[in-house]
């Protein structure tokens, strides 16, 4: 079964989940050292920073190949025509329990679902930060037309 949807504003880039057919595509994407020296995307997935850089580099891949291969869908790979050029990592917030406590401003109810990826394709798809945890580290908030006038109500300004 193909899942896949298309963006209208970029009528080229499809979307699709990672999945075991897929994983090639996601290595070729992430490269020979998996992305930010070898986080291949678990970063957010692993308790704690130690844990972390115990697994940097092949642990990471591994870990990940684990999930994909174990049935888990841990986000979307981005193509333009047949060439992988994007990840958006998507699953429950309980998944990354990196990510625990994320403040909520005032008048935004939090969702269930966390997104990572990278920062310049999520903000070209209409992402606006809503947070800073570091120089590095940008929270994205999608906000739908709902969202948006339920915040002008609340009086938040994102």
């Amino acid at each position: 079964m193909t899942h896949a949807c298309v963006i209208e504003a970029m009528p080229k880039l499809t979307l699709h989940p990672l999945t075991p057919e897929r994983w090639l595509d996601f290595v070729r994407l992430f490269g020979e050292r998996g992305v930010g020296g070898g986080c291949w995307c678990m970063g957010w997935r692993l308790p704690d920073r130690q844990q972390y850089l115990q697994q940097k580099g092949d642990s990471n891949r591994e870990a990940m190949h684990a999930l994909v291969r174990g049935g888990c869908v841990p986000g979307l790979l981005a193509y333009d025509g047949p060439e992988p050029i994007g990840w958006c990592a998507v699953a429950p917030r309980e998944a990354y329990p990196a990510l625990h406590p994320v403040p909520v401003k005032p008048g935004v109810t939090s969702t269930n679902y966390a997104f990572t990826g990278f920062v310049s394709a999520f903000e070209e798809a209409g992402f606006t930060e809503c947070l800073r945890r570091s120089k590095t580290r940008p929270i994205m908030r999608f906000y739908t037309d709902r969202a948006h006038k339920r915040l002008k109500r609340s009086g938040a300004r994102k």
